[in-house]
């Protein structure tokens, strides 16, 4: 993760799986809670509470798909 406006970032490695339906993504760390998106469509994800609901706040929880594939060794 890296985080916009701060000099910080740190990798985190853990497993995912998508719900059966198909509409949730889950990121399950090695250490800490899970996290959850939604897939609103092919190039979205968004980032749900610990409930499994959207976020309401003021802020953008969307992830938007890249246009080109940028490989996390060169980094």
């Amino acid at each position: 993760m890296t985080y916009q406006e701060r000099n910080n970032s740190f990798d985190e490695h853990g497993s995912w799986e998508i719900s059966k339906n198909g509409k949730i993504l889950m990121l399950k760390a090695a250490r800490g809670r899970p996290q959850q998106f939604s897939i609103p469509d092919a190039d979205t994800l968004r980032q749900l509470d610990a409930n499994g609901h959207e976020i309401q706040s003021k802020f953008n929880y969307d992830l938007k798909r890249a246009s080109a594939f940028a490989s996390l060794a060169s980094k």
